[in-house]
């Protein structure tokens, strides 16, 4: 059972709904983060990296590097959930990754970003080796998602044994509801059906309480998954047998 967040959700429906190359890392990234002004280059052989800002002058002012810091802060968390959740889908096999073309033997440096080209910048290192690690991993590829991933996209992030387990349980809700409806209803005609006392119909309040009160206990087990509830089925049933026979014992008042 996979379990994710509303951010997860968000980029796996980008990767599910996307096509094509507009699933790549990248073009996801632009889609949840906006990067204007901002350029990121990772180099593949010293395994550095670096935020290069957009400024006015040769140095950044106060204000200027005070924001790109808060800039490069909610980057950085945007990244680690993009890539945890990418590596997550690789080992769970919920997604493929596809590289449309093969980088330059000679391009070491990795870049992604729309800003600080041609312009005057300055730069924040990117000290996480393992950030660097899984943007040099996942960057250039393309994110095809399983038959298995959209399935579960479209059953609203439930699992295939989820969705039937669910489908079971309303089915054996349904099948509980009615006899026990109709049941109820032919006792309360068989006890109101002459005249009765105060005493007789809060007698035949209480056992109701207590057979629904085991028929909750029982139904407990059916949401626990991957069970055979087969047996909590049988518990119910006999529970609701019990109550029917009990109610009808009591006599009416012609029969005292």
């Amino acid at each position: 059972m996979y379990v994710y967040g509303e951010e997860q959700k968000k980029i796996i429906d980008e990767i599910v709904t996307g096509e094509g190359y507009s699933r790549n890392f990248i073009n996801i990234l632009n889609r949840i983060c906006c990067l204007d002004g901002v350029r990121v280059e990772i180099d593949i052989e010293k395994n550095t990296g670096k935020f290069l800002f957009e400024c006015l002058n040769d140095k950044p002012t106060e204000p200027e590097f005070s924001n790109s810091v808060k800039k490069q802060q909610n980057i950085v968390e945007t990244l680690i959930k993009l890539l945890l959740t990418l590596e997550e889908l690789d080992a769970n096999k919920l997604a493929f990754f596809y590289m449309p073309f093969k980088e330059s033997e000679s391009s070491e440096i990795l870049k992604f970003g729309w800003g600080a080209v041609n312009r005057k910048s300055f730069n924040i290192s990117i000290n996480d080796e393992n950030l660097i690690k899984l943007l040099i991993k996942y960057m250039n590829f393309e994110i095809v998602p399983t038959p298995l991933l959209v399935n579960f996209h479209k059953n609203n992030y439930k699992s295939a044994d989820e969705v039937r387990f669910n489908r079971q349980v309303s089915i054996t809700w349904v099948a509980i509801a009615v006899p026990f409806i109709f049941g109820l209803v032919g006792v309360y005609f068989n006890i109101t059906g002459a005249r009765t006392t105060e005493e007789k119909i809060d007698k035949a309040i209480n056992v109701i309480e207590v057979g629904v009160n085991r028929i909750e206990h029982s139904l407990l087990e059916l949401k626990v998954p991957n069970m055979n509830y087969s047996s909590s089925i049988q518990k119910v049933n006999t529970n609701l047998n019990l109550i029917y026979k009990e109610l009808a014992k009591f006599p009416k008042d012609d029969e005292r």
